[in-house]
Formats: structure tokens, C-alpha cells, sequence
């Protein structure tokens, strides 16, 4: 993570990567399955899986013509964007905080950069308030073969959005200026997902929330959360160890293990 702006110019071939891996020094024995196009990454993981394919194994696609995000949502990952997922074999301890880990790991990469990358709970990655990027992790049990975690991870890097979305997503290119290295990005952000796997793998989840809770925008937001069972207003005030989010409603604390978590404004200070 010590490139600095002008390295990260330089590359830009994801294809070089599938050579690159092995010399990462990560503790997961990385091996990167390139596409040019697929439908999802995260169905070409989850076949390869399935089939009995190693942790670490990695997807990456240069354009997903079906990408998806939470709860089937179209993402859209046109040709400059970075979208990859990682196959985990976790033990169960570490798969609840898998999900904002990756976050932190995500959040380490680009504030490395200089870029004031933010965490809103459970899975986006903004800056300046708008959406750059966001992670998805699918937990399944092969029978016979243990449980499997798809890691999959989403960022606007030099892809052109979608007209309409401008106001809330941003590519990173727009935010430094120039166009990045997909390439030296993507080694990154596989060196720092190794990093915050082993922390979660050595019992070391508190860690990994209290870097969350220092990167997230979320907490002590006042906020709307929208649940299978309703909607909920308080305020955001801290995550557990399961990746749980605790809201104060004004009738006590609750907690909530997935939703969709709209800010409606900053909690005034005392």
C-alpha cells in the first residue's frame, strides 16, 4: 500500500494480476480467474466453489452484465470499474464480521490513497457522501466441504456511470483527478483483505470494530432503518460482534442483523 498517486496511473491490465498474486506474501494462496465479461462474479465464484475450488480463489471481471448488490439489487460494473470476489472457507466464529471487515480492508486502501473513504452500515464504501463502491458477502455450506463465503466487492474506479446517478455514486477517477491502476488497487485490496481475514481468523474481531467504528459515517447518525418487520428512527450509536447494528429508538437500544439504513442528519452535539 505504498504506491502513491503517479504508480497507480502507470497499470491498468487486470490480466497481469493472475502472475502478480503469487508474490503478495499473503497468508490466503491467492488465484485469479480473469473474464472479460460474465454475468456475476459472484456466480462464476460460487460454481467454482461448489465444484470444490480452494480458498482463494478470486474472480474479476472487466464488465458484469448482471452485477448485483444486497438483496438482488442491479449494481452496474461497466468496463473501468474494479469488480472481483474472493472465495473464503471461513470458520463460523469469523464469518459474521467478514462483511465490515472487508469494509475496513476497503477503507485502509483508499484512505492510503488520500481519499476520505467512509463506511455506512451494513456494506457501502462512500466518499463525499456519495456511493464508490460496495461489498457483498454470501455465506453457503457445500455438504461435505464446510462452509463457503463469497467476498465480493464492487468499486467505481475509472468506469463512466450511469446518467441519473451522478448525484449519489462517484467514480474514484473524479474524486483524485485522474485515472487509477485497477490493477495496483486490486493487489491491494487483496493484501488487506488477507490481513483483516487473519485478524478475524485469530480471534481478533474487537480490533476490526473498533477500526470500523473509526471509519464508519454511520454511527451517531440519526437514521432510518427498513427491516423485513418495518421501519425504525433513532439513533445509530455502535456494532456488535456479530456485525449487528445498535439503534436507539427512544424506547431503548435494538439491535438489527440486516436492513437497509437510510441518514436522515447528524446528531446535534451536546
Amino acid at each position: 500500500m505504498n504506491e502513491n498517486r503517479e504508480d497507480l496511473a502507470s497499470e491498468d491490465s487486470l490480466l497481469d494480476a493472475t502472475k502478480l498474486v503469487s508474490n503478495l506474501g499473503t497468508r490466503i494462496r491467492y488465484q485469479v480467474y480473469y473474464l472479460e465479461k460474465c454475468g456475476s462474479t459472484q456466480d462464476v465464484a460460487r460454481e467454482l466453489a461448489e465444484k470444490g475450488a480452494p480458498e482463494g480463489v478470486v474472480v474479476v471481471a472487466e464488465e458484469q452484465e448482471s452485477g448485483r448488490g444486497r438483496l438482488g439489487r442491479r449494481w452496474f460494473s461497466g468496463r473501468g470499474g474494479l469488480w472481483f470476489t474472493v472465495v473464503l472457507r471461513p470458520k463460523p466464529d469469523a464469518l459474521g464480521l467478514l462483511s465490515l471487515g472487508v469494509g475496513v480492508a476497503v477503507g485502509r486502501v483508499l484512505r492510503g490513497l488520500g481519499i476520505s473513504a467512509g463506511l455506512k452500515w451494513p456494506n457501502d464504501v462512500l466518499v463525499d457522501g456519495r456511493k464508490a463502491g460496495g461489498i457483498l458477502v454470501e455465506g453457503f455450506t457445500v455438504p461435505g466441504d464446510g462452509i463457503v463465503a463469497l467476498v465480493g466487492v464492487g468499486l467505481n474506479v475509472n468506469n463512466e456511470l450511469p446518467h441519473g446517478l451522478a448525484e449519489v455514486s462517484v467514480a474514484l477517477r473524479e474524486v483524485v483527478g485522474a485515472r487509477l491502476s485497477r490493477l495496483l488497487l486490486f493487489l491491494n485490496l487483496l493484501r488487506e483483505i488477507d490481513n483483516v481475514y487473519l485478524q478475524l481468523l485469530e480471534g481478533r474481531g474487537e480490533v476490526i470494530l473498533e477500526e470500523w467504528r473509526r471509519l464508519s459515517v454511520t454511527l451517531g447518525k440519526t437514521v432510518k432503518i427498513i427491516t423485513a418487520d418495518g421501519e425504525y428512527i433513532g439513533v445509530a450509536v455502535d456494532v456488535g460482534s456479530l456485525g449487528e447494528l445498535y439503534i436507539d429508538t427512544g424506547d431503548g437500544v435494538r439491535a438489527f442483523y440486516a436492513g437497509d439504513v437510510v441518514h436522515l442528519r447528524e446528531v446535534a452535539p451536546n
